[in-house]
This record gives C-alpha cells, structure tokens and sequence, in this order.
C-alpha cells in the first residue's frame, strides 16, 4: 500500500501500461478472466496471453494491494474469500496479490476514520453502505464514475444498494453485497384469525395488526412488531408515499416533519395505544424470539433470520412475504457493504484494485459469497441456478427490486438518531408526533447544510 496521491487519469493511464485485464463489456457475465475471455473488451495490446488464457502484464511486473474488510471469520465467510475467491482472482490476474485484513465489525468504521485522518488507509476495502458518503466528504476515496468500465458494473447492480455510492452527484464505490427485509409471519396465527394468506397491502397490513393482537401483560400477543429508526421505520414510511429528507437530501423540512410522516407516526401510536403493535419499549422481546414464541404474529427481517430460527427454533414453521404496498408500493430498506478505492494509495495500486473490485462483481465472485450467506448485488443472478438453490435467498432478491436506500448522506447517523428519538418520543406519549418531528427536521436541516 502506497500514500502517494495521485489522480484517476493517472490510474487508467498505468492500469493500460500494465496491461491489467478490463471487465467483460456489454453484459453481466463478468467471468473470472474478464476481458475478451468473458464476452467482452479484448485485453490492452502492451499485454500477452498467459498459460490460462488470461491477460498477463509486459514484463511480469507484480503488485500487492491490501483490502480491508469484516467478512465474519468464526462462519465460513473469510475461508471461502481466501481460499476461493482470492485465488481465482490472483490465478486469473497473476500479477496481482490481494493482501486479506480482516477486522471486527464494531472497531472497524473508527479504524476507517482515524486511519483516514492519518493517510494510513489500504488498497481497497468492503466498508458499511452508510459510511461511504462520509469517507467521500473526507476526501478519501476514490471517485469512479470516469473509471474505464464502472458503467458496466453500474448498471449490472440492484438500484437499491448502488445509490448507496452516491454523494454530491458522483459515485465512491459499487455495491458489494447487499441485503434487505421481508415479511416473516407465523401461517398457524394467521389462521386462527381467520386470514387467508400474509397483507398485500397496507390497508390490509393495519387491519391485520388488530385481528392478530390480543390478551394483556404477559400474555399479550401482538399483530406486528418494529424499531423506530430507519431501518425499521423507513418501508413503514416509504411504502406509504412519505420519507423524511427531500429527493435531493438537501432538507428535512416538509419531509421528517411533513404531513403523510407525522400521519404515519400518530398511525403507529394509535396502534401502539391499542395493543396491536410493540417494538418500542424498553425490555420488548426480540422480533425473531417473539416470532417463534407466539408473541408476534409478523415481523420484517433480513435473511439472518432463516438461520436464526432454523437454529434455535428448528420447529418452528414460519413463512416470508413482500412487505405490503401502498401509495409508494412495497419499498424495503437496502443493508450491505460497497467496495471502495482510497486515493492515498498510488496509480499502480489503485489500478490492481480496480481490477478486484471488477473481479469482486463478476458471477463467479458473486455465487461463490452468496454460498456462505453474502446476498449478491448483481440483479442477473436472481434468477441463476446457483443462487435458485439458496432458498432463502427468493424473497429477499424479490424485494431488492424496489428496495430503497436510507439517505446517502455524511451526518446520516445523527439525522436517524433524531428520527428515532423524536418518533421514540411521540410512542412513549412524551411529545406529539408533530411536535416532535418539527424539533428533530429542524436540528437535520442544521446538519444538511453546506
């Protein structure tokens, strides 16, 4: 890893000089040797055909990039990247070594900002989707929308997860993997209330929270179960036509406090005040435990949950459905990681980890992570065998279709907590929702400002 700045004309100027193989063009194929071997571009002319068929670099020259990352290393995550992944790619790039850092998830965002105030950032690396508009503002990363091919994968990805690389009207990375949430339901309650199948709508959603909520204190069941930031309460807003920062993410104005929101808000404590929902108070059980103990009749999960309760509830029946659409339809919120470039390393290296993050978004990366669990990025593979065969995997990459990103903004962690404390405030019956809402836009329009 290199600290010398240099500029992204300078990258694709030495990536052409080293001969490094360009991403298969015009498709969503992407194989492992990338170039005319993958459908697309033919390798740059200073290149030769190595012993697999792969482009080589004139003159052998080797580089070594670093990436950072927190690919679980107790499940099989970091195996299958370094003993599959990473050697398909260095086998198809062999001058090219990827360099593993794995790194805890809960130290890793701070690692991220105090190594960018001291330059001493990696290669490349897998970074959670609501920090790359910060570490973009920090004037860290690179930016990749003139990069030879970042078209191509653009336009290879869910829309979702890639306006999670979006700041200031330019991209900072591309989706790696991704996730989102569906409706998980107990089918046995919703029987007994007489329900044929799960909400479609929401009407039908809010109607279905009182048929399946019942009993007092301890005994007490619940229609349906959820948090208070935008993770959880940003489909409940979405699909209801609402959203709390303006389409440019420029105000919270007339938006975190505008009409259909604090309607939305005062929706949720008339729920609350009937017993039809919990979630937000202290002490509330957990949504997968509620789940398969008979205390919540639906929740709204990612993919973790299957082997949550397949784990610890292995009998347990329990069903997925799209989250239920409104005036804005179904719209689920995207999680995951973007895989981003840093501009402290050298033209060479950010070179070489180009041709990563290439490598890192071609099918063969993709089906590879989504069989220890990474749900793929790539929307073609919704329908691929490979990813067929995870049958968990259906519903979520159904609801990535019209998943939707929380804001891309660098104070978006202040801004959600001032949503989830303002609508915390108005459940608990200690503010109204409008009175609440006006504080918490006004204190965001402050943090939004240039």
């Amino acid at each position: 890893m290199k600290t010398k700045m240099l500029s992204t004309a300078g990258t694709l100027i030495l990536a052409s000089a080293l001969g490094l193989t360009a991403c298969g063009g015009g498709g969503n194929d992407g194989g492992a040797s990338g170039g005319a071997a993958s459908g697309g571009s033919s390798a740059s002319p200073s290149a030769s055909a190595s012993g697999d068929g792969t482009a080589a670099p004139a003159g052998g020259k080797k580089v070594e990039i670093t990436f950072w990352n927190t690919y679980n290393q107790t499940s099989a995550e970091t195996k299958q990247l370094t003993e599959v992944v990473i050697p398909a790619f260095e086998k198809a790039h062999p001058n090219i070594k990827v360099k593993n850092v794995a790194m805890p998830t809960d130290s890793f965002n701070q690692k991220l900002l105090v190594s960018a105030a001291g330059a001493q950032l990696p290669d490349a690396a897998r970074i959670d989707i609501v920090m790359t508009p910060q570490l973009a503002k920090l004037g860290t990363l690179v930016e990749q929308d003139s990069l030879e091919g970042f078209d191509e994968l653009k336009a290879k990805v869910f829309p979702g997860p890639l306006a999670t690389n979006l700041y200031n009207g330019k991209y900072y990375g591309i989706p790696l993997d991704t996730n989102t949430k569906v409706l998980l339901y107990n089918p046995e309650l919703l029987a007994k209330a007489g329900l044929s199948g799960p909400p479609k709508t929401m009407d039908e959603f809010v109607e279905a929270m009182g048929k399946l909520s019942g009993g007092q204190g301890n005994s007490a069941t619940y229609g349906y179960q959820f948090g208070v930031d935008l993770w959880w309460l940003g489909p409940w807003l979405w699909s209801n036509g609402a959203d709390v920062l303006s389409p440019d993410l420029t105000k919270a104005t007339g938006y975190m406090n505008g009409d259909k929101t604090i309607a939305l808000i005062e929706k949720l404590q008339e729920l609350g005040k009937a017993g039809h929902v919990t979630g937000f108070h202290n002490g509330d059980l957990g949504g997968t435990d509620g789940l398969a103990k008979g205390k919540y009749a639906m929740i709204d999960d990612g993919p973790w949950a299957f082997d949550v309760l397949k784990k610890q509830y292995p009998s347990f029946k329990f069903e997925a459905a799209q989250y239920p659409a409104g005036e804005g339809g179904s719209a689920q919120v995207v999680g995951g990681e973007n895989f981003v470039l840093f501009k402290s390393s050298d033209a060479e290296h950010q070179a070489a980890a180009y041709e990563f993050e290439k490598f890192m978004l071609s099918d063969e990366a993709q089906i590879a992570m989504a069989k220890v669990g990474q749900m793929p990025v790539v929307a073609s593979l919704t329908d691929h065998p490979d990813i067929k065969a995870i049958e968990y995997f259906a519903p979520y990459m159904e609801q990535m279709k019209t998943a939707k990103a929380r804001p891309s903004v660098p104070a978006y962690a202040q801004i959600d907590k001032l949503f989830s404390d303002a609508v915390s405030q108005a459940l608990l019956g200690k503010a109204s929702a409008k009175d609440a809402l006006d504080k918490a836009a006004k204190q965001a329009d402050a943090l939004l400002a240039p």
